[in-house]
């Protein structure tokens, strides 16, 4: 079962209108060279994670190919793809990377222990929290590496990964040991790459 069809009429217009928001909000603050040369940059590396989905992708397959395009441009401590399962009424990981490789995360149910990705599902829009007061305050859940080793990301932002008939099929997050970490165009290219992504991931 897949997720959601799609076709390239589709594709080319979640990139055009991601795409299009970058330009306008680097038009503000970029001379004419300046912004020619980052859009040209932007839409290669959109155009490198695109050449890696394909319809049906298992979202482990997803994570590590986003965990390889992403991890550096965005200076990420850590990166995640959770699931839902309306069915269950679980939140699921497939993916989390964290402290240098991929890692195992326990399901949880989303009406006991929604976490920041409980928050988004909720919300259906992003969140985006710049301090580590700000996630603990918005019930973070430690992963067990936080807890051990008393290291804490001090930005997370999360998006939702939109799925059939108007529901979340899950969420993409993004996490820095540096406090506001991720700037608004920084942001827009994340909710480019979640949107993409959402466009091709498989049921599990």
């Amino acid at each position: 079962m897949i997720w959601r069809r799609t076709n390239p009429e589709q594709t080319e217009a979640a990139i055009r209108a991601a795409l299009g928001r970058m330009e306008d909000l680097q038009a503000k603050r970029l001379s004419l060279g300046e912004l020619q040369a980052q859009l040209m940059e932007e839409r290669a590396f959109i155009a490198r994670i695109l050449a890696g989905l394909r319809i049906g992708i298992p979202w482990v397959e997803a994570g590590e190919l986003l965990k390889t395009h992403c991890l550096r441009p965005f200076e990420l401590s850590s990166m995640y793809l959770a699931r839902t399962d309306w069915d269950s009424g679980l939140l699921h990981f497939p993916y989390f990377f964290e402290a240098g490789r991929p890692r195992e995360r326990a399901s949880r149910a989303l009406n006991e222990r929604p976490g920041l990705t409980g928050r988004v599902v909720a919300l259906g829009s992003p969140l985006y929290l710049d301090s580590k007061e700000a996630c603990m305050a918005e019930g973070m859940v430690l992963t067990e590496a936080e807890l051990t080793t008393g290291l804490m990301n001090q930005t997370w932002f999360g998006i939702p990964l939109d799925g059939p008939e108007g529901r979340i099929a899950g969420v993409m997050a993004f996490q820095s040991f540096h406090s506001e970490a991720f700037p608004p165009h920084r942001r827009l290219m994340m909710e480019a790459v979640a949107g993409i992504t959402a466009l091709h991931l498989g049921s599990g």
